[in-house]
């Protein structure tokens, strides 16, 4: 989209560009994965395929660093709108950038790379990446508090708040965050910065800016994090 002067008339142009699609063998199951790209900023009605070299994902101990096509899990798409509550075509935008830049912040497990993910400058999880055979797959998203990051699994040695704790007190997603004023607690910003989530208070920070007065308080969490003890 671009306009062409200022005053008078502009004309906008919208194209919509088809994804690519395959079935993919994942855990003894066929599902449909996406590939990653951006649309060319030489041809308007084409995407420009994203690409990306063992060693962008941080592994060093490799014998083949061959660029290798990237695609993703459509539950992974699914569960980052729903955790993050922002749009999933942020995805392959994200992606995209963080690659060329050279701004891919990883950490190496056995069989997969955590890719951080961040929204403006707050960290807010990461992309779960494994390698198939000829392709990188993004398998899921976790949020910043969900188990399997450093920081979810910070978070519940620090207050004991399991899988499913976490998911009642609506903290394994944006949403509480965005509800109740955990942020302005001081004992809860307190906790949370201590288990590595602190970008999460100043996400939350910069998005209730202007609403503060409509965050509910965030007492019902003290009261269950008591029944644990």
């Amino acid at each position: 989209m671009a306009i062409e002067q200022f005053g008078g008339t502009n004309e906008i142009h919208v194209h919509r560009l088809s994804h690519t699609t395959a079935l993919q063998d994942v855990d003894g199951k066929k599902r449909t994965v996406v590939r990653m790209g951006v649309p060319s900023a030489a041809k308007i009605d084409e995407f420009d395929w994203i690409s990306i070299r063992p060693s962008e994902l941080g592994m060093t101990d490799v014998n083949d660093d061959t660029a290798l096509p990237i695609y993703a899990q459509q539950h992974a798409l699914e569960r980052f709108e729903e955790r993050a509550v922002f749009w999933r075509g942020y995805v392959q935008a994200y992606i995209g950038y963080v690659i060329r830049e050279g701004l891919a912040n990883t950490i190496v497990k056995k069989d997969y790379v955590l890719l951080e993910c961040y929204l403006a400058n707050h960290k807010v999880g990461y992309f779960v990446i494994s390698l198939q055979r000829d392709k990188w797959l993004i398998r899921t998203f976790l949020f910043l508090t969900n188990s399997g990051t450093p920081e979810g699994n910070r978070l519940e040695e620090m207050t004991k708040l399991k899988l499913l704790d976490r998911k009642h007190l609506m903290i394994d997603c944006i949403d509480a965050f965005l509800l109740y004023d955990i942020s302005g607690d001081k004992g809860l910003r307190k906790l949370f910065n201590k288990a590595g989530c602190g970008s999460l208070m100043q996400y939350a920070d910069q998005i209730n800016k202007f609403g503060k007065e409509s965050l509910k308080s965030p007492d019902f969490i003290y009261r269950y994090m008591s029944m644990l003890k």
